[in-house]
């Protein structure tokens, strides 16, 4: 949904970020751990650009059927393409106490080209 330009804006956005406040990982890349992951969208203008992108917002409106949009949390996940940490499938409402949960969605946008392997 975003445009080249955006792209490359976020991707440099989001890159100083972790220059800025990450630290060494496991095979010198760097990551963000701590509180700095969570609710980037108030600590980061880039961030709260992002999560209220129009397109974004249009989405998560339609899938929600609703003019009302809260943006609860914005967090970073950081896996590096050489990387053999596993993000594994959870549900965010079995430990946030959010609800009802026909009206929660969770948007991921990813910063950088993924394949399938």
């Amino acid at each position: 949904f975003l445009s080249p330009d955006e792209k490359v804006f976020y991707r440099k956005k989001y890159e100083e970020y972790v220059k800025r406040y990450g630290s060494q990982g496991p095979g010198g890349n760097r990551r963000i751990r701590g509180n700095r992951i969570f609710r980037l969208h108030i600590l980061a203008k880039w961030a709260a650009s992002l999560v209220r992108h129009p397109t974004l917002l249009a989405a998560v409106k339609k899938v929600l059927d609703t003019e009302n949009v809260l943006i609860w949390s914005s967090d970073i996940s950081c896996k590096p393409a050489t990387s053999t940490e596993c993000f594994g499938w959870h549900q965010d409402e079995a430990y946030a106490l959010l609800g009802p949960h026909e009206k929660l969605v969770t948007a991921w946008i990813a910063l950088t080209d993924s394949n399938s392997s």
